[in-house]
């Protein structure tokens, strides 16, 4: 979901602008710690306490062929980035925004324009 004012209007123009709100919402979702039970350990006594996600995401990017049937290269954007807490999930995504907005949408002009 995405924040829409009073009119309905998200301010994004294309699907691509909301990339990044997407992106975040979906790891902050994935990085929430959970309380792990109190849970007899057979000769440890009990085990509980808190078990935080640690994930390793990697980004590649590839671009379709043009009209005129160039391939186009894919790009590795980040490898086994780590994905831990909040702090990690709004660098990626800042990381994964500015690629979108810059590299693709720069691709995207660039074929529009018949360069």
């Amino acid at each position: 979901s995405s924040i829409v004012d009073d009119d309905g209007d998200d301010g994004c123009c294309v699907p691509l602008d909301r990339l990044g709100k997407t992106l975040q919402m979906y790891l902050l979702g994935l990085v929430q710690p959970i309380d792990v039970p109190p849970v007899a350990v057979s000769g440890k006594g009990v085990a509980f306490g808190r078990w935080t996600p640690n994930l390793a995401v990697t980004v590649v990017a590839a671009y379709p062929p043009t009209s005129n049937g160039d391939e186009a290269s894919a790009g590795l954007l980040v490898r086994d980035f780590r994905v831990t807490d909040e702090a990690s999930v709004l660098e990626l995504v800042r990381q994964v925004e500015r690629w979108a907005l810059r590299e693709v949408e720069g691709t995207i002009a660039e074929r529009l324009c018949g360069q």
